[in-house]
């Protein structure tokens, strides 16, 4: 996600799911300013991803979060899964894309005064639903996969730094 404009760097996100998308509230360090990421979770074997360019005040975001919940009311509404500090990124086996998001950071230092953090706690997030789950062939060979990512260990030597300046 781009920095918000008002706001600054986003420093802090919040992960929901519904039904058909998974939604990325990112903040900056007072809160003050919000973005929105959406995932769209429908077609599997497709990233759909949309970053929206509205920039949400605390107020309007607390209301996001409602309207979000009121349109996915017939397929169980929105759902907290995480808080997050960012996305490592995104990939592919056999079935559905995953999402590699960093979960916890430890602060080892600074560059020119931003900190930086080193990364304690990773996550992999299925981007399926449970109808386009169901379609998924291969599960020993998509759970193998999974398995030999999860060998890698990102706690060692990854670091994240949201912003270096000189």
């Amino acid at each position: 996600m781009a920095a918000a404009e008002a706001g600054g760097c986003l420093q802090s996100f919040e992960l929901y799911e519904a039904e058909s998308k998974f939604y990325i509230l990112g903040t900056n360090t007072d809160k003050t300013s919000w973005r929105l990421l959406k995932i769209d979770r429908m077609d599997p074997s497709v990233l759909n991803i949309d970053e929206g360019s509205t920039v949400y005040s605390h107020s309007e975001y607390l209301d996001l979060l409602n309207v979000l919940d009121e349109d996915h009311k017939s397929t169980g509404g929105v759902k907290f899964v995480t808080s997050c500090f960012g996305i490592i990124g995104f990939i592919k086996f056999l079935g559905p894309y995953y999402m590699l998001i960093i979960t916890e950071q430890r602060k080892i230092g600074a560059i020119s005064g931003h900190p930086v953090y080193q990364v304690t706690r990773t996550a992999m997030i299925e981007l399926s639903n449970s109808k386009s789950r169901e379609n998924i062939f291969n599960y020993k060979d998509e759970d193998r996969y999974k398995r030999l990512l999860q060998t890698i260990d990102l706690r060692k030597d990854f670091f994240l730094a949201t912003r270096i300046t000189s």
